[in-house]
């Protein structure tokens, strides 16, 4: 092992006492993480960092110096001095224990002296966005900051979290930095190379596993894994159609008819029951065991479904109380296997009657059909930092300007964006009435508001958006705790007639200042600091713009828990962890829906004149990564995928044996979808042939090719 330990004097490096903030230059040429030579045995990774940023910190304890490396966050026991470390979301094969060896790295040792006389910040635990920050107590050890000689956490951590979605996933941390309290000196192990080797792993079982759960609605999961390469692609498993799992209430059997009738034209083949049926039932654990059986079911046939759609309020579908949040939560429908990763994408369309439902299924379908008579507030977005004084300033204004920068701008096709950063907020709330297709509000929230700019369920109720439906984010307290006596704000804002959202990704219980600010932007350890997309992991936002990606509401969601993952756990770096987010947010409404990204794109595609009866296969041409679905009456006949050529080979898995009108329906992300009929005809009369050739010989033409059931044949 290369050790190199230097004291180094701020006169070496030209840098003298900070104001404000300081910059540390380390022994490497650049901030990056590599994982190379994965496979399911083991992979290398290395890291490095070139520079350690100190930032002076005023606090109800005094004043403090905080110490943050590009991509890593912040770590340490409460009240202890704060440290970076770096969190990589790892996949580890089934039956394996991870073991980490370190091989190399570089050492240095910085006089904090030589920059100011504060010491470190003590960390603190996450602060609610409930807490009054008056009451919240400053956590300070005295004892840990009389300690003599360097403290911290040993080099490298693993740990197993669960399985996400046929994945086991493991936090890899790297901490490279120690703190000697007493002597004010920085250890800053750089230039980190270490292997992780699996051992007792069962390649076999992980393929396997992975094969079967595998779908492409995923992607955006598998994406956010340090070592995913590891798996192989799968262009073939594109042609495993997207399946959905429904449960709904007994008394929406009619309401949720069109609905089920668009899903299915759309390409997905549906699983539906109802409570009134026996081995559904109408308690918690009674469905909970159906929808567990059925997902166990479907995955060792390769069939597991990708959504999970629970249709009704808790009178029909019940929540439970969750084991961090203690608030009702549906996370446990659709986490399988024991842990709080979910194996579905789950969502819940809330109706206490078929009225209601039949509100959110029509704003459903006119904006998955794309039947709006004015597309233009597509091109729109309401983007709100509320208010507080402490926090708006260090995260709420960060977080929209993140967006504004690497997305929500013209370069994406938005011709309008409406944002406000602090106050006056006055007259934001108007942009909802004349249409915008996204708003995201992040400050504090009630069961029934989101509360500075306030906007209320009465307020909603007397939105007059019609036709310019949106997708509505609220990082905020409790706007989504379903179970609330009286419509939650979630509820309302997807139940209100021919207005308001046609899907809403909020909190049940109170929601968290850093978490939201990582589930958002991604985690980092940057507060009251622009962050950059380099010096984050992926977060919510980057997530919905990610191009040939199935990048649902779900998927959105899906990204931002994960952010709060990369953050969470090992090293008490925050004190709620990734459970309590999985728990937290969910999706009201529909989200197996893609939102569209500014105005989408025009699909290029070819129908066949006509649909042969009784043929396994049909090639239908579109823009590639095109979802091409045929069906009829409800009934979907089979599904496919165009390839990088644009040409989809759609696998019938009912054939057509009549004629008629069958329904051709082709859906991309962030694309208008093709809502057409093709006629069936009596099979062709023709045998199809193959390896045709011609031999030209003076005026003689000679034709050959092979036919099933002639065998070679000439003609002159």
């Amino acid at each position: 092992m290369r050790k190199l330990l230097l004291l180094i004097a701020a006169s070496l490096l030209g840098v003298g006492l900070y104001a404000q903030n300081a910059k540390i230059k380390l022994d490497a040429p650049t901030t990056r993480a590599m994982c190379t030579n994965s496979s399911f045995k083991q992979f290398d990774a290395s890291f490095s960092f070139n520079e350690v940023e100190l930032k002076r910190v005023e606090t109800k304890g005094g004043t403090f110096a905080s110490v943050s490396i590009p991509g890593t966050f912040p770590t340490g026991e409460f009240g202890a001095p704060e440290v970076p470390a770096v969190r990589k979301l790892i996949a580890v094969p089934v039956g394996a224990t991870p073991i980490v060896r370190v091989k190399n790295f570089t050492e240095q040792v910085y006089s904090l002296n030589q920059y100011g006389s504060e010491k470190l910040m003590p960390h603190q635990p996450s602060m609610s966005k409930s807490d009054d920050p008056e009451k919240v107590p400053f956590v300070y050890n005295a004892a840990a900051y009389a300690r003599k000689g360097f403290v911290g956490q040993e080099l490298t951590q693993v740990e197993v979290l669960g399985t996400m979605r046929g994945v086991r996933v493991a936090a890899l941390t790297i901490n490279p930095v120690q703190y000697d309290a007493a002597a004010n000196q920085l250890k800053v192990r750089n230039n980190i190379e270490i292997e992780v080797s699996f051992q007792g792993a069962d390649e076999v079982a992980t393929q396997r596993l992975y094969d079967a759960s595998y779908s492409p609605y995923f992607e955006t999961a598998y994406k956010q894994l340090f070592n995913k390469d590891v798996y192989t692609d799968h262009p073939d498993l594109y042609k495993t159609p997207a399946r959905m799992l429904v449960v709904a209430g007994a008394k929406f059997k009619e309401a949720l008819k069109p609905w089920l009738t668009w899903k299915a034209q759309k390409g997905f083949y549906l699983d539906v029951h109802y409570t009134d049926e026996a081995e559904v039932g109408t308690t918690n654990a009674s469905i909970k065991a159906f929808i567990h059986k059925k997902y166990n079911d479907g995955l060792a046939a390769n069939a597991a479904p990708v959504f999970l759609a629970l249709i009704g309020d808790t009178d029909v579908i019940s929540g439970e109380k969750g084991k961090k949040t203690k608030e009702v939560t549906d996370l446990y429908y659709s986490a399988v296997d024991g842990d709080y990763f979910p194996e579905m994408y789950s969502f819940r369309m809330s109706a206490s009657s078929g009225e209601e439902l039949k509100n959110i299924i029509d704003k459903v379908l006119m904006y998955e059909k794309a039947t709006m008579p004015d597309k233009s507030y597509l091109e729109k977005v309401l983007l709100i930092a509320g208010a507080d004084y402490n926090w708006n300033p260090k995260v709420g204004q960060q977080t929209i300007k993140y967006g504004m920068q690497y997305y929500f701008n013209q370069e994406h096709g938005y011709t309008d964006v409406y944002s406000y950063l602090k106050a006056p907020y006055t007259g934001c709330y108007s942009h909802l009435n004349t249409g915008v297709s996204f708003v995201n509000y992040t400050a504090h929230g009630s069961e029934t508001s989101w509360a500075d700019p306030s906007l209320t369920t009465s307020q909603l109720k007397a939105l007059t958006n019609k036709d310019k439906y949106f997708l509505a984010i609220g990082n905020c307290c409790i706007t989504a705790q379903f179970d609330y006596p009286q419509p939650c704000f979630g509820e309302v804002i997807t139940r209100v007639k021919e207005k308001g959202a046609y899907a809403y990704i909020g909190s049940s219980p109170s929601s968290y200042w850093g978490e939201d600010y990582y589930w958002s932007v991604g985690a980092n350890a940057v507060f009251g600091v622009q962050p950059t997309y380099e010096g984050t992991t992926m977060g919510s936002y980057d997530a919905t713009f990610l191009e040939d990606s199935y990048n649902t509401v779900n998927s959105i969601m899906w990204a931002g828990n994960l952010a709060a993952t990369h953050a969470g756990n090992i090293g008490n770096i925050t004190h709620i962890g990734a459970h309590y987010y999985w728990e937290a947010y969910h999706v009201l409404g529909d989200g197996s829906v893609m939102p569209y990204r500014a105005m989408p794109k025009t699909n290029t595609y070819t129908l066949p004149a006509s649909l042969p009866q009784n043929q396994a296969t049909y090639s239908i041409q579109a823009s590639a990564g095109s979802y091409v679905a045929i069906s009829k009456d409800g009934v979907l006949y089979g599904t496919g995928v165009a390839n990088a050529s644009g040409v989809a080979t759609v696998n019938m898995t009912k054939l057509i044996t009549e004629n008629g009108n069958y329904d051709v329906v082709i859906t991309r992300s962030n694309y208008l979808p093709v809502i057409k009929q093709v006629q069936a005809g009596e099979p062709s009369p023709y045998e199809p042939v193959s390896n045709l050739s011609a031999t030209v010989e003076g005026q003689k033409v000679t034709l050959k090719w092979e036919a099933p059931a002639a065998g070679n044949r000439a003609e002159v």
